[in-house]
């Protein structure tokens, strides 16, 4: 009799053994599912946020065109309201990945959303730990969009460069004469955030007073708090790119850059928490009143849209 209580121990105990432990988040076993039967081309597609302004005489330009490079997100400027609901559907019936879908400042529809803010902001980067890690998904980065003729981005002030082997970034800023900013870049920054040699990123024009750390911090918070609300008013964050090497794009139109990420995990080891598709509390127009609840059912409520939703668990930066 012991030796069959014993066999039967033996057996729960390799049978439990066998059963491998997911340790992934729900993030991740989200992003893996949505993002993994996806090609390299349609999910460099998901990269690109694509400004418009639905009215029934574009939608089927507009469908053609987020169809044929897997565009992952749309930021609605204005237009019609029917079109717009008749745009997404059609979208999401074509894309394998539902449609990320988000209003620009005070247009579209009097959504209760101004602006979503892009990612990575630079002071995502800041809080990188790994030197190489950064430099690989930079340059990862930095050459997919090559490919599809992204030549630059633009951080007002700072310019991300783009080259087929490498990434450069430069920045100044026009109304500091002191040598402080640059300083607080170089000794602070410079040592996690290089990619090549000789040029490093210049990012303290978007980090929290609270997180610096040198001698002159009373200065440069000084310095920050006269001009952070005209950062504000003007968008400050918003990075631009002009993609040249796709001609069926609509004249003019400008294409942002990044929405969702082409490796998840990398991108979790830089310190994001899991894929971010929307952080509804910050764009929710200066009103703490509305809340993350009703802004989401505002924007499913559109078109009755399937938009992915996913809110990031923690920020990887601090808030200006």
């Amino acid at each position: 009799m012991k030796k069959v209580w014993l066999l039967i121990f033996v057996l729960n105990v390799i049978s439990l053994g066998g059963k491998a432990i997911d340790s992934r988040t729900f993030a991740e076993v989200w992003a893996d599912s949505v993002f993994g039967k996806l090609t390299v081309d349609e999910q460099i597609g998901q990269l690109i946020d694509l400004k418009v302004s639905p009215d029934f005489s574009n939608i089927e330009d507009l469908v053609a065109v987020i169809a044929k490079y897997n565009i992952g997100s749309i930021t609605l400027t204005g237009g019609d309201a029917l079109a717009t609901a008749v745009l997404i559907n059609k979208l999401n019936d074509l894309l394998k990945v539902p449609l990320y879908v988000t209003a620009a400042h005070d247009h579209s529809l009097a959504l209760p959303m101004v602006y979503p803010g892009y990612l990575p902001l630079p002071a995502t980067f800041v809080q990188a730990n790994d030197s190489l890690l950064l430099a690989s998904t930079v340059n990862r980065i930095a050459k997919n969009n090559h490919r599809l003729g992204i030549n630059g981005i633009t951080y007002n002030p700072a310019e991300i460069h783009f080259n087929p082997d490498e990434v450069y970034f430069s920045s100044r800023f026009d109304g500091w004469q002191s040598s402080l900013f640059d300083d607080y870049v170089r000794h602070n920054i410079a040592h996690r955030m290089i990619v090549n040699t000789d040029l490093y990123f210049d990012l303290g024009s978007v980090i929290s007073p609270k997180s610096l750390e040198t001698k002159n911090n009373h200065e440069w918070q000084e310095k920050t708090r006269n001009i952070q609300p005209q950062w504000q008013k003007n968008n400050f964050f918003q990075s631009v790119v002009t993609i040249k090497s796709l001609p069926d794009l609509p004249e003019g139109e400008a294409i942002y850059f990044y929405r969702k990420i082409i490796d998840p995990l990398l991108w979790k080891n830089l310190g994001f928490a899991g894929i971010l598709a929307a952080d509804i509390g910050a764009i929710t127009h200066g009103h703490p009143e509305r809340k993350n609840e009703s802004t989401i059912r505002a924007v499913l409520k559109l078109g009755q849209t399937r938009c992915i939703l996913v809110p990031i668990h923690k920020w990887p930066f601090q808030r200006l």
